[in-house]
């Protein structure tokens, strides 16, 4: 039956007892007193140990869910610290490949500037060597065509 409706049943004996007269007191039937009564104490180490095993079953359970609680925290701090360092390595190397791609241009351009520099002047050098040669040319031009009607006359 169990503890409980044992103590029910015994509570049920009680109320239905009968009252002595000018007393507190009750009567019940003894043999059913000491029966019941018998019960619960050859029950009560049983359901009380079966109690105590649930108790510490769930004591237990609590206890290992708190350590997985635990662990999973911890991996999901360790995980989040992975993660950011990763993001803060990835920055370092973005900042610093952008930085590079920023002197690369700054360079290119410069080598830029100074080709055509170069260019214009070596062009204009060729220019005033072909000035000079032309003038030069028609210099010699001119001796020679001043030659040429000097010798007819």
């Amino acid at each position: 039956m169990g503890i409980i409706s044992d103590l029910e049943n015994f509570r049920e004996l009680v109320l239905n007892g009968k009252k002595a007269a000018f007393s507190k007191t009750i009567l019940i039937p003894e043999k059913e007193a000491r029966e019941i009564l018998e019960r619960i104490i050859q029950d009560f180490p049983v359901e009380f140990e079966e109690a105590s095993e649930i108790v510490k079953k769930r004591a237990d359970l609590i206890k290992q869910a708190e350590i997985e609680a635990e662990s999973i925290k911890l991996n999901a701090d360790e995980r989040a610290k992975i993660i950011k360092e990763a993001t803060e390595k990835a920055q370092e190397i973005i900042n610093q490949a952008n930085f590079e791609a920023s002197r690369i241009i700054e360079e290119a351009k410069t080598e830029s500037k100074n080709m055509v520099c170069q260019t214009n002047d070596f062009v204009r050098k060729i220019l005033e060597q072909t000035k000079t040669s032309i003038i030069k040319s028609q210099a010699i031009l001119e001796e020679s065509i001043e030659g040429t009607k000097n010798a007819n006359l």
